[in-house]
């Protein structure tokens, strides 16, 4: 049986190949909408175990409990896959579970102290350059491509997604508001995603869709949440948002997309040279970037960019096969 651990939402389309094709035992750590999410996707067996903190005292009780649990469940698997999970690092380095972890935010030092130096085997995109991370006698793993690549890939949008909140193709623009509970908030975020954008992205003619991290909501404006986010890009005019997940899955997707953060990923910096996904620094340049870029253009881009790049589940369910072959 393979250990799988899910620690936020985006890691279920990353693994839900894996849960469909092999032996698994799914634990997940319960974050904002994500039950709605595996249910969406057909994923009905899995175990909800612990929860985030926010403050830093409450993130390390809770991982702490959270490992305490966890160590019951896992204690006889032989190999385990994660992604960003700090309990996944601890668990097997402690048991002796052989590991696979991905990891794409260099940004993210606070994970990376606590897990890079432990797991066994490191898969990362080669965009990423490992010398500047905390990585001793792990074995690092590279891939041509972006984790989102699995998001996208096999993705056919569902156009219900459209009458079940009022909203007409094209006439929209997605905005996601950054991770203010994540350790790494501060080191990327130094601009928030305001009212002033919603105000202006109304002025232009658009419907503004919010995708809240929990249970905000934006008086005045249409929020969604625990939905196909996905087919809710793919049908909107452009996506807004603070340079994560969802900026790469909409680049990918072939939409405009504009990632408002203090720094940037090295693998947004990527799809940035690849012309499909636009960082700004400025409010003012949100509206420059809408009214300009050809969407077409875009979209033929990000084609034929996701028929070069590759996903870290093609090479994980190889090493999956042999793994449990030999």
């Amino acid at each position: 049986m393979i250990w799988i651990d899910i620690t936020n939402i985006p890691h279920v389309l990353l693994f839900k190949r894996i849960i469909r094709r092999f032996n698994v035992l799914l634990t997940v750590r319960k974050i904002s909408f994500i039950e709605e999410i595996l249910k969406l996707h057909g994923i009905k067996n899995y175990i909800l175990i612990g929860s985030h903190g926010k403050s830093n005292e409450e993130k390390l009780r809770k991982s702490s409990e959270r490992i305490l649990k966890l160590i019951e469940l896992v204690r006889d698997v032989k190999i385990g896959i994660a992604k960003h999970s700090v309990e996944f690092a601890r668990i097997s380095f402690g048991l002796g579970i052989k590991s696979y972890f991905i990891f794409d935010n260099e940004k993210a030092l606070h994970i990376a102290k606590l897990t890079l130096p432990i797991v066994e085997n490191v898969i990362m995109p080669e965009v990423i350059d490992e010398k500047r991370l905390p990585i001793f006698d792990s074995k690092v793993i590279k891939f041509k491509g972006i984790c989102e690549v699995e998001h996208v890939r096999d993705f056919k949008p569902n156009k219900k997604i459209l009458d079940e909140h009022q909203l007409n193709e094209h006439e929209y623009i997605v905005i996601r508001p950054p991770p203010y509970f994540s350790s790494y908030y501060k080191i990327m975020y130094k601009n928030k995603i305001s009212e002033k954008i919603f105000k202006r992205i109304e002025s232009l003619g658009y419907e503004v869709v919010y995708i809240p991290r929990g249970n905000e909501r934006v008086k005045g404006f249409k929020t969604i949440k625990g939905i196909d986010s996905l087919s809710l890009i793919y049908y909107s005019k452009a996506f807004i948002g603070s340079g994560g997940t969802m900026n790469r899955e909409a680049s990918l997707l072939g939409k405009i997309s504009i990632a408002i953060s203090g720094e940037t990923l090295a693998v947004n910096k990527y799809l940035e040279n690849k012309g499909i996904l636009f960082h700004v620094r400025s409010y003012n340049d949100i509206e420059r970037i809408i009214n300009r870029c050809d969407d077409d253009e875009i979209e033929h881009r990000a084609k034929n960019l996701l028929r070069e790049l590759k996903s870290p589940i093609d090479l994980l369910e190889e090493i999956l096969k042999k793994e449990i072959s030999s």
